[in-house]
């Protein structure tokens, strides 16, 4: 398996919010859309951390327009 990062941004105050978003390739020749999150709580505090992972059509459908130009572009399509 592999993964090439789509989109990267980081919001909030001091950049707490960070969103990735990954093209991933299986070792069978598919393709899905993993997102990532991380929601920086502060000092000492637990981070909130989590992903999804989503096939091309469901991204095509939640993905923000960057992470699917960068997708299409990734794909050819």
């Amino acid at each position: 398996m592999r993964k090439t990062e789509l989109y990267q941004k980081s919001s909030g105050n001091s950049a707490q919010f960070v969103d990735h978003w990954f093209l991933v390739y299986a070792d069978d020749g598919t393709y899905q859309v993993e997102y990532q999150w991380i929601n920086k709580m502060g000092l000492g505090r637990k981070d909130v951390e989590g992903s999804a992972i989503y096939s091309i059509n469901e991204a095509l459908n939640k993905a923000p327009a960057e992470a699917l130009d960068a997708l299409k572009r990734e794909l050819d399509i």
